[in-house]
């Protein structure tokens, strides 16, 4: 049984109406790239997410929603990593793999996105169930594999992070850098003072998130800095 209370809708659509701002400032603003377009993605994903966390609370919290809202963001990983990878082989050149390598790497994190996201949907004891309050959601999982997922996306976001601090002197890849700091290690201090939320814990992360998305316009060139496309995708 899932049980219910209203989430106050204007957190999920203030989150979601910032990320889709930031989405339609870069698409304008920022000069074409595909730091661009994964900065784009990233925003989207995000404003998702949040819209799916509304609607399992408006209408009646149905557990194909909350397993949707796991699959979109599933791909969140891949590509902050893909921009952060880009962004700091710009400022720091001979950090770049070789060409015949990268592709193939930055592939295998598309394809555990995809593989991530596949199994959610298609386990329905991955999320049975969810628990709204006022600000975010308590999941109620169906067996312990959910870890998987758990510890492949947090050891992703720490990559990304651990990647970045040797290139913080740069504008841009610092912004990026900020932005993920801002709503992943938040979202830690509060599961660890609070044990209460710790089922709540994706939700947490994911309303913070709006953070990145307003650090992405820097990142991408649309507010303040350079306007020189990063990265060619490779």
């Amino acid at each position: 049984m899932t049980m219910l209370a209203c989430m106050t809708p204007a957190v999920s659509l203030g989150a979601a109406g910032v990320e889709l701002v930031c989405a339609t400032a870069i698409f304008m603003l920022a000069p074409r790239s595909m730091v661009r377009l994964l900065a784009i993605v990233t925003c989207v994903l995000l404003a998702t997410y949040q819209l799916c966390e509304l609607a399992i609370c408006r209408t009646g919290g149905e557990p194909w929603l909350c397993r949707l809202g796991f699959a979109v963001i599933a791909f969140l990983p891949a590509t902050t990593l893909h921009m952060g990878r880009l962004l700091k082989a710009e400022h720091m050149p001979e950090t770049r793999p070789p060409r015949r390598f990268w592709p193939i790497g930055i592939r295998w994190f598309y394809i555990t996105s995809a593989a991530l996201a596949a199994w959610v949907m298609i386990d329905p004891r991955f999320i049975e169930g969810a628990t709204c309050s006022s600000f975010y959601i308590h999941y109620t999982y169906g067996h312990e594999l959910n870890l998987v997922y758990g510890t492949w996306y947090e050891l992703t976001l720490i990559g990304l992070i651990v990647m970045l601090w040797p290139a913080r002197r740069d504008r841009r890849s610092r912004a990026l850098l900020i932005g993920t700091v801002l709503f992943f290690v938040p979202s830690w201090i509060v599961y660890f003072i609070l044990p209460s939320t710790r089922t709540a814990h994706p939700s947490i992360m994911c309303v913070l998130a709006f953070m990145l998305s307003l650090m992405l316009l820097i990142a991408t060139g649309a507010v303040g800095g350079r306007r020189e496309p990063a990265g060619d995708g490779a």
